[in-house]
């Protein structure tokens, strides 16, 4: 169900910002010009299709400029005998490609549809059960295309987002200018806007950035519930394989060597997209029966 609900974020998310944008561009660009229907509807399914296809696409454009590297023999033969075995388990027979980030604190995530990222420093600091739990783990994202919605909602919220930050820029440096200099504009302003009878484009651009100020913080907020959820359902589909008390000890390594990572139930619930490390231990220790 997880999955169905990313993807309905992602499209519902997409359609509000995109038909904004259509709106303002439609405003500002065409005045009174008449638009077909046809070609509001073509932008608007055009661009879903565009978000979704980032996987394909965008992918490799990301990891071009990310700290990665392809791995040596060494690493390369130790990650694909970990992944041997859980294919092998999980009757899978996609093909996975590896990117090492020469990072030495614990990191890994998959992305696109077929890439898994891991820090050398989790490599040295894992067993290879251990290793092949954690890949499991990531693998599971992949399969399930958790990594195909994150992309897509991250291409549906990046035209939006330089709109509302051109715009907010714009504001700022008005505020810099000083108060005496923005009453005197605002006052110009005004007095031209009524002559020229272009009041309703400043309503347009305020509109809009009222709107993306109320839509992100919810659709946020419903994305990071549903990521945590997706958290749980990875490291399941690990208990499922038979790696749990593996990908156990890979999360009390990193609730007991890493930084302590907020606990707070108001911080997880509205900033973090990952639940708390000691939940997802309680949740493995219930699979595995050692808690009711």
């Amino acid at each position: 169900m997880s999955r169905y609900i990313q993807f309905l974020l992602v499209i519902l998310y997409g359609f509000l910002t995109i038909s904004a944008l259509a709106l303002v561009w439609q405003l500002f660009c065409l005045g009174s010009h008449d638009v077909r229907d046809w070609v509001v509807f073509s932008i608007i399914a055009g661009w879903l299709v565009l978000c979704f296809s980032a996987v394909y696409w965008l992918t490799d454009i990301l990891l071009f400029f990310m700290q990665l590297r392809k791995p040596i023999l060494e690493e390369e033969q130790r990650l694909v005998l970990s992944l041997y075995e859980i294919q092998r388990r999980a009757k899978d027979k996609k093909h996975y490609r590896f990117r090492i980030t020469e990072n030495m604190n614990p990191e890994a995530f998959a992305i696109g549809h077929h890439t898994i990222v891991i820090s050398k420093g989790f490599m040295k600091m894992l067993t290879d059960d251990e290793l092949s739990a954690l890949l499991a783990h990531e693998m599971g994202h992949l399969r399930t295309r958790d990594c195909m919605a994150g992309l897509a909602f991250y291409l549906a919220n990046l035209l939006p987002g330089i709109v509302v930050r051109v715009f907010s820029w714009g504001v700022r440096t008005s505020i810099i200018l000083g108060t005496l200099v923005i009453i005197i504009g605002i006052l110009m302003l005004f007095i031209v806007l009524m002559k020229a009878l272009v009041f309703i484009y400043v309503a347009t651009i305020l509109g809009f950035l009222l709107f993306m100020r109320l839509l992100n913080p919810v659709f946020r907020f419903f994305w990071f519930l549903n990521s945590r959820y997706t958290e749980y359902r990875q490291d399941a589909f690990a208990q499922k394989l038979g790696f749990g008390l593996e990908l156990k000890q890979v999360l009390l390594k990193l609730a007991q060597d890493c930084p302590p990572q907020p606990v707070s139930r108001f911080f997880i619930v509205t900033r973090s997209s990952h639940p708390i490390i000691h939940n997802r231990i309680r949740r493995l220790e219930k699979l595995q029966g050692l808690r009711k």
